[in-house]
């Protein structure tokens, strides 16, 4: 149910809609840098970077998702994160991001090509989110 202090917020992957509820606050990481989205914010459209999103929801609970790549867009009272990459917290597992990112580092080592760099910094990047947004979400357990 909607309100003033709310606005909904979905977030699609090339998959499936992975989220869509009504929240209070939401951060999300934009190539520019953090972007902090409350109800009736300005409509806008960004990029995407690999990072975490914080989504406090109508309750006041915190979550965290680890997305990579695609867009934010910010409508009228509504926001829609479309991503090639999103995984809320409890869905990582973090034994095997720590492998996928000792994999990353050893192809980052042995690439010869640009694109063979840019894949391996990219497959790094995807480890290193998801193993970030995994401490976040049992540090904020503990606080």
């Amino acid at each position: 149910m909607a309100n003033e202090k709310t606005y909904l917020l979905e977030i699609v992957t090339p998959q499936k809609k992975i989220f869509s509820q009504q929240v209070q606050f939401a951060v999300f990481p934009a190539l520019e840098g953090e972007i902090g989205v409350l109800p009736h914010h300005t409509a806008f459209l960004s990029p995407l970077a690999c990072g975490k999103v914080k989504i406090t929801d109508a309750e006041g609970k915190n979550s965290y998702c680890a997305v990579c790549g695609g867009f934010v867009e910010v409508g009228k009272n509504s926001v829609s994160l479309l991503a090639e990459l999103a995984e809320f917290a409890s869905e990582i597992d973090v034994e095997r991001a720590k492998k996928s990112k000792t994999d990353a580092e050893s192809l980052l080592a042995q690439a010869q090509s640009p694109a063979e760099k840019a894949a391996a910094r990219l497959k790094h990047n995807k480890a290193i989110t998801r193993i970030a947004v995994a401490k976040q979400a049992a540090l904020s357990k503990i606080e």
